[in-house]
């Protein structure tokens, strides 16, 4: 290489395997792009201050390249800049530098420390993903972005510090950090985005910024040793998944701006004991508490007319429930498995039970029904074998299964607005002895039963307003 040349071109030496080291001369200005790109044995170069632009990928794919001191007058890591030099355990950055680019260090494995100057204001996408070595990292004062994924799958990491001035923690940024266990967010972050620190396996604590609007889907889902979250005010949705999978999560505290719950939020949190969600939820997504098996007891405001399918759903432990007056129906599903729970109050309002809604409730006692319920979905109360009575006054349709397999169940009473009662509704109900109808033995008759709705009961009698029958008479439909 000639002295006092401005550049070395791009591509100048790329895939050149004999080169071992090389000293940049000095006055060289620009190391074009992939100029240096898989020397494979190349352990050491040295860059004059001289150079002010290193071209993008100028040295990815070094993989002996052990160390490096970046020029007094570089601005900018380019893209890749250092891309998969796997053996690259050390890097000077220079007072000055203002951004590190998409991919800068990403599969820098051996990497170990990270210090950037204060005058840094940006982090590309990737930057350092992917460099399981790295266990410190120095975020500099002036930082205002992180792009995505920028330090995703840095398995060594144990702690971080988000500098304040960052507004947003992008998706990715510190997914599966598997060590990483202190994270703290500083109150000028406004959103958090989606999988953002998703399978950081060793997170214990977080503490959200107070202006923290928004927490994306999965942002902390499979964090397992997350024991508590304080979701702050301002945030008015929860996505989907956001913390499913938080298995040693006991205790989460509600800001008062929560409006909804996002589908599976807190699916399969398991030490999560206790739930009062806070008056101004307005819904509660699919499966959001789902598996949640040591939760204990659930309080639903009164705000809350929403709520997904299979919301608690296979809650084990749950006992008490508090049904909050604005829901117009029970989900499917929504209690489903739930196997100790003992008593439900269904809200004025609701109008529906829906499929499975209580299915293999299994401790479940007591049933108040809401004056407004007309209908009752398939296998709603199936194998609820301690529920002894029902009073179904103003239900018209009673689905498939209803009550199939109540072998407590002593009694009933229906309501003579009932048009419909579904194929084996009460099957197997081994105790049933009296059926309450309101209405008379003629409105009886125009009852729709389906076949084998009693198939498997006693001999029990229907009480009418005007008579009595039994299960075997012949008028009895």
């Amino acid at each position: 290489m000639k002295k006092n040349i401005g550049e070395i071109k791009p591509k100048a030496f790329e895939n050149r395997k004999s080169l071992t080291s090389y000293v940049i001369p000095d006055g060289v200005t620009v190391i074009g792009e992939s100029a240096f790109a898989r020397c494979i044995n190349l352990t050491s170069v040295v860059i004059p201050d001289s150079v002010v632009e290193i071209g993008d990928e100028a040295f990815a794919g070094c993989v002996a390249l052990e160390s490096v001191t970046l020029p007094r007058g570089l601005k900018r890591v380019g893209r890749a800049l250092f891309g998969k030099c796997t053996k690259l355990k050390k890097v000077v950055f220079p007072d000055g530098l203002e951004s590190i680019g998409v991919g800068a260090f990403s599969g820098c494995e051996s990497l170990t420390r990270v210090d950037l100057p204060d005058s840094v204001t940006s982090i590309g996408a990737m930057a350092f993903s992917a460099c399981f070595d790295l266990k410190s990292v120095r975020m500099p004062n002036g930082l205002t972005s992180m792009g995505h994924g920028a330090f995703m799958m840095c398995s060594g990491l144990t702690s971080v510090t988000v500098p304040d001035g960052v507004t947003r923690v992008e998706k990715w940024t510190f997914s599966n950090c598997l060590s990483l266990k202190s994270i703290t967010i500083p109150d000028s972050v406004t959103e958090i985005d989606e999988k953002a620190f998703m399978g950081c396996g060793e997170l214990k604590s977080v503490a959200l910024g107070r202006r923290v609007k928004s927490v994306g889907n999965q942002a902390f889902q499979d964090c397992v040793s997350l024991k508590s979250v304080t979701i702050p005010a301002g945030v008015k949705h929860i996505g989907k998944q956001a913390f499913y999978g938080c298995e040693g999560l006991t205790d989460v505290t509600f800001g008062r701006g929560v409006k909804s719950v996002g589908e599976k939020a807190f699916y399969e949190c398991c030490a999560l004991k206790r739930l009062a969600l806070p008056d101004g939820v307005e819904s509660v997504g699919d499966s959001a508490f789902s598996r949640c098996y040591g939760l204990t007891s659930a309080v639903i405001p009164d705000s809350v007319t929403s709520m997904g399918k299979s919301a608690f759903s296979r809650c084990d432990s749950l006992r008490e429930v508090s049904l909050g007056g604005g829901l117009t129906e029970i989900p499917d599903s929504a209690f489903g498995g739930c196997s100790r729970l003992r008593s439900v109050v269904v809200p004025s309002g609701a109008t529906r039970i829906g499929n499975s809604a209580f299915d293999e409730c299994f401790c479940l006692k007591s049933v108040t029904m809401g004056g407004a319920v007309t209908e009752i979905g398939d296998y709603a109360f199936y194998k609820c074998g301690k529920l002894a009575a029902i009073d179904l006054s103003g239900v018209q349709d009673i689905g498939e299964c209803a009550f199939t397999v109540c072998g407590a169940l002593t009694e009933a009473t229906l309501g003579e607005g009932l048009s419909c009662i579904g194929e084996r509704a009460f099957e197997r109900c081994r105790r049933l002895k009296r059926i309450v109808y309101r209405g008379t033995l003629e409105t009886w008759q125009s009852v729709i039963a389906y076949d084998a709705w009693d198939v498997c009961t006693p001999r029990y009698k229907i009480y009418c307003a005007d008579g009595v029958l039994d299960k075997d008479d012949e008028r009895n439909i």
